[in-house]
């Protein structure tokens, strides 16, 4: 699991957020870490490595995080093989919209649930 900032935003920034922004998660990895070996193998000609990306969203609000995954698909080559990169490359992406709404119960004695 990646975590680049666990503590989150500092509550005066999450509260200067703007409705409807845009966010860019990145996150940097260490190839030498156990967990990716398999990253590290190297795929015969005709296969590839798939590997998965998650990130998972904490709102204050929710009791759960929000999971959102991305499949990655890669070829790894010899680290003395030349190759070349095909000029159409772009970078693994996934736009996902959320929407936080509230859910009142009908008899309003319970607390108001938050629903994505």
């Amino acid at each position: 699991m990646l975590t680049p900032q666990p503590e989150g935003l500092p509550c005066e920034e999450a509260a200067a957020l703007v409705s409807g922004a845009s966010f860019v998660t990145k996150a940097s990895w260490s190839p030498t870490e156990p967990q990716f070996e398999h990253l590290n193998t190297v795929t015969d000609r005709d296969h590839f490595v798939f590997f998965t990306i998650v990130c998972h969203l904490v709102f204050d609000l929710l009791s759960q995080p929000v999971s959102l995954y991305c499949v990655c698909r890669a070829k790894v080559f010899r680290q003395e093989e030349s190759f070349w990169l095909s000029q159409d490359r772009r970078p693994c992406t996934e736009d996902n919209h959320l929407q936080l709404t509230d859910v009142m119960d009908f008899s309003c004695r319970l607390q108001p649930m938050h629903r994505i």
